[in-house]
């Protein structure tokens, strides 16, 4: 792997303290970071989360839903039902819904919050869980990935008159009409190929869409019903496709040499990511799909596109284990460790690519910095 050169992200204005989010423990990590190099030697949180979160979502109006680890005895059980909250920095937070109440079946009903997304307009929420169920009298266990609907102010959003939770699902969206989620079932058990399905909760009656499709990876739209997709062509194939969710009809837009997973669309909309295998990294422009924009050489892991969608940030390796976040910039492959060793359990970036939420190994805080600066 190419040798990472040393850049920083500079200082245009210093970090303004959200009074109220940034608690003792939080401050002697922000500090921690402030003294390791002169990159941040001026800048400072402008807010946290002082609490042990298992997912946080930053939406595009700032605010900041997240999930905390609830552990409670039950009879004979011990259980995990993760809290939601909602925050914003300066302005507080608020815990929207009591796990300990998401109560389903006999036996002993556990989870833990993977993924959450917000809806475009933020008014609905959109949860993966971990579920296991320990059968009462014979102890077994099911394990399971669910989609669990809510919005935002805590109230579960049910399917017509049945549950609030879609199982065997994942990556589940709320559409831009607020009404409509979209999702996908894995049908090949454990080979990464899924099918895309669609429900209106107030309605019932999931549907299956392009039935004779299979996808490797999606990024749902914002707005509109354009989603972008990688499926296999008959041949196995990976294949750049873009899918009409309204017409069902799928366009073709580039074949490609090899897919690894990390599909994304850049703020803008108007560039496509992905790994081509375990060791590099692809951008494609959408006006020009047929067309490799930008390759670099990085290990497999999480990343995010950066506002300025010249540098993507990410940290390689297995999604849920500690290790340090790079920045990449796309134009020559070149990398900065943007916080000179320090390594990180998660972490995310908002939508338009501005701002970032780190959380550390240990207790999950979520720490959040601005991105304005990268070079």
């Amino acid at each position: 792997m190419m040798e990472a050169s040393r850049r920083r992200l500079s200082l245009r204005r210093p970090f303004r303290l959200a009074a109220g989010w940034l608690a003792p423990a939080a401050a002697l990590f922000a500090l921690a970071v402030a003294t390791v190099g002169p990159a941040l030697a001026q800048q400072a949180s402008f807010g946290t989360i002082d609490e042990d979160c298992t997912a946080f979502a930053i939406g595009r109006d700032g605010r900041v839903a997240f999930a905390t680890q609830h552990v409670f005895n039950s009879h004979k059980f011990m259980i995990q039902r993760d809290d939601f909250w909602i925050g914003e920095p300066g302005r507080g937070k608020k815990k929207i819904l009591n796990g300990e109440k998401l109560v389903r079946g006999e036996g002993g009903f556990s989870y833990t919050v993977r993924a959450l997304r917000w809806s475009p307009n933020g008014s609905k929420l959109a949860a993966e869980l971990l579920t296991s169920t320990e059968a009462e009298h014979h102890g077994d266990v099911t394990v399971n990935t669910t989609s669990f609907l809510l919005d935002a102010n805590g109230m579960e959003v049910h399917i017509a008159d049945g549950d609030s939770m879609i199982p065997d699902s994942t990556n589940a969206a709320w559409l831009d009409d607020e009404s409509t989620v979209v999702y996908l079932s894995d049908e090949t058990r454990g080979r990464g190929q899924f099918s895309i399905n669609a429900v209106r909760p107030a309605a019932g009656n999931p549907t299956r869409l392009f039935e004779d499709t299979l996808i490797l990876g999606i990024v749902w739209p914002e707005r509109g019903r354009q989603a972008m997709a990688v499926d296999v062509d008959d041949r196995g194939r990976p294949r750049l496709v873009q899918l009409d969710l309204d017409s069902r009809k799928e366009n073709v837009l580039a074949a490609l040499d090899g897919y690894a997973g990390g599909l994304k669309l850049s703020p803008s909309g108007q560039k496509v990511s992905y790994f081509k295998d375990q060791e590099r990294l692809e951008v494609r422009a959408l006006a020009n799909p047929g067309k490799v924009l930008q390759s670099i050489r990085v290990l497999y892991g999480m990343y995010f596109w950066a506002g300025d969608e010249q540098h993507v940030l990410i940290k390689s390796g297995p999604e849920r284990r500690s290790g340090i976040i790079q920045s990449f910039r796309l134009s020559d492959g070149n990398s900065d460790d943007m916080f000179h060793g320090l390594t990180f359990w998660s972490f995310a970036v908002s939508p338009d690519g501005r701002k970032i939420g780190l959380t550390p190994p240990g207790k999950h805080v979520v720490n959040f910095f601005s991105l304005e600066g990268l070079r």
